[in-house]
């Protein structure tokens, strides 16, 4: 068994892009994954001259890890008139959609495609309640965690931010792998759309 800390931001491409080589090790029984979610933009609406440059990212991450960023994406992107980008509701979502024994995985999985494939804003609590009800967690009570005790996720960021801190993690999606010798940084970026060869990647540390 061995121990691995991804660092991640639910608005971040980047980690979309990585999903299949986190899916690996979600389903991997000898990797402990825990997920550490970063709060990259807080509730934060996106100028029309910024969308360019996340289209453009996005491109680039498709090309590299062949993960759909689909018309209805693009499209809210480029022509709807407020698009707000937010990590908290969505952490906190995963947060509460824990607390049901909903795994971080599978919640941070689904609020991405509904975001990226599907399109829809997932900056507002309707469209998680949804996913949420999709996941079979209680709807009545996720809602009630998210408006009323929003302090576990916060605490949850506020660790996040410190372990970044003290391990020099400065993006996402990071990997850290914890070893006899300390914490060692996963060179996942070298893997994107090969799993295959990611878990023998892997395979190697157990």
């Amino acid at each position: 068994m061995v121990t691995i800390h991804y660092f991640y931001d639910p608005m971040c491409g980047w980690c979309y892009g990585a999903t299949p080589l986190i899916a690996a090790l979600a389903e991997n029984k000898d990797v402990a994954l825990h997920f550490h979610a970063g709060g990259m933009i807080d509730n934060t609406l996106i100028a029309a001259s910024f969308r360019q440059h996340i289209l453009a990212s996005d491109t680039q991450i498709a090309q590299l890890t062949g993960m759909p960023f689909a018309a209805a994406y693009k499209q809210r992107i480029k022509a709807e008139k407020n698009v707000i980008f937010d990590s908290y509701l969505p952490i906190q979502a995963i947060v509460a959609a824990k607390e049901q024994g909903i795994t971080e995985y599978t919640t941070l999985s689904a609020i991405q495609q509904c975001h990226y494939v599907k399109g829809s804003p997932v900056n507002e609590l309707t469209t998680l309640v949804t996913i949420a009800e999709q996941l079979g967690v209680d709807a009545k009570q996720f809602k009630t965690d998210i408006l009323a005790n929003k302090q576990p996720a916060l605490v949850h960021i506020a660790h996040s931010k410190t372990m970044m801190a003290t391990l020099a993690v400065q993006g996402f999606p990071t990997l850290l792998i914890e070893t006899a010798n300390g914490f060692e940084r996963l060179a996942h970026n070298d893997f994107y759309g090969d799993v295959k060869q990611w878990q023998s990647y892997i395979n190697n540390y157990l």
